[in-house]
């Protein structure tokens, strides 16, 4: 049952018929920075690769991106070959916030959707910020779109 909270939410964002853009944080590649920093006091040719790779995964994770509208998520990924998924709320059959104590710290989380979707039945937005806002926000769009659409929910084992 969704609450006053969760209804507010989806009404403000129903309303709102603008995009909102999400990205992963750059504290997701603090091991390779670390990992870098520590191999220039080892060898500068292991450093200078360490650097290499430190600088393909900053780039992956800045041209990774999740839009959120009325009714879908997209999800942007790739440097050189960019892929575009759209999943639409109704399909959201799950969500799962998960914070480790790295990611606390840094006040970012990763939610886990699990969805109907062919393509993408589970999708992964890792490094976001406000993860249980989001969360809270997914689950109340997803609610409300499938009340909209009149999409009934049965699980066949």
């Amino acid at each position: 049952m969704m609450n006053n909270k969760d209804l507010k939410i989806a009404k403000q964002f129903d309303s709102n018929s603008q995009l909102i853009v999400d990205r992963p944080s750059q504290w997701l590649n603090i091991g390779y920075f670390l990992l870098t920093i520590g191999l220039t006091f080892v060898s500068m040719e292991l450093a200078f690769t360490s650097l290499i790779i430190l600088i393909w995964k900053s780039l992956v994770l800045y041209f990774t991106k999740w839009s959120y509208t009325t009714d879908t998520i997209l999800e942007r990924v790739g440097v050189f070959n960019v892929t575009t998924d759209e999943i639409q709320f109704f399909r959201i059959k799950d969500l799962r916030l998960y914070q480790p104590l790295l990611y606390r710290i840094v006040g970012i989380s990763r939610l886990i959707l699990i969805t109907s979707d062919k393509f993408k039945p589970v999708l992964v937005l890792d490094g976001i910020r406000n993860g249980k806002r989001k969360r809270d926000m997914l689950k109340a769009l997803a609610i409300s779109s499938r009340r909209e659409m009149g999409v009934k929910e049965f699980d066949v084992r």
